[in-house]
């Protein structure tokens, strides 16, 4: 919706200076648009069939680590995502916007906090490709750096955070 006012906005300003340019813009943008709107389509459906199984897997005796560490090893990122945030009570879209994130803080926290090991957690960052796994030096440190959170401060952060996030949304 967005995209389709800006591109209005911005074809009325090409028609004054350009008819042609106004239409290849237009065009651009509706090709754009399009290309946006399936892989918005394609990635809710992906979700969709993710909170299927993650909730299947709850009723038939839980999720464990175990399945976020088959997800990420099949690179289903989706299932990733809607496992931890399943574990963790973050909301989906938290648990994305963490794993995208290049600061990988968050998303060591979090992993501690819901349990996971540090084999479960490097998968799920190769998923992501961060770091690059030819950059041994890199995963020792991240190793370590996750070693030496303790898991209760882990926890502790986490229940803040959502603690935080439920007053943020009563308001």
């Amino acid at each position: 919706m967005l995209l389709a006012k800006a591109s209005d906005a911005v074809r009325r300003k090409l028609e004054a200076e350009d008819g042609q340019r106004a239409r290849e813009v237009a065009d651009a943008v509706k090709i754009g648009s399009q290309k946006l709107q399936e892989k918005s389509q394609e990635s809710w459906a992906n979700y969709a069939k993710a909170r299927s199984r993650v909730e299947a897997l709850q009723q038939s005796g839980g999720l464990s680590e175990a399945h976020i560490l088959t997800f990420a090893r099949a690179g289903e990122f989706e299932a990733v995502v809607t496992a931890i945030s399943e574990m963790s009570r973050l909301s989906p879209g938290d648990v994305e916007r963490m794993l995208l994130d290049e600061d990988t803080d968050r998303l060591l926290i979090v992993s501690k906090a819901i349990g996971l090991s540090w084999t479960t957690l490097k998968q799920v960052a190769l998923l992501m490709i961060k770091p690059s796994p030819t950059e041994p030096a890199h995963w020792e440190q991240l190793q370590a750096k996750y070693r030496s959170i303790q898991r209760v401060a882990a926890a502790k952060t986490l229940q803040f955070h959502l603690l935080r996030q439920k007053a943020l949304g009563s308001r």
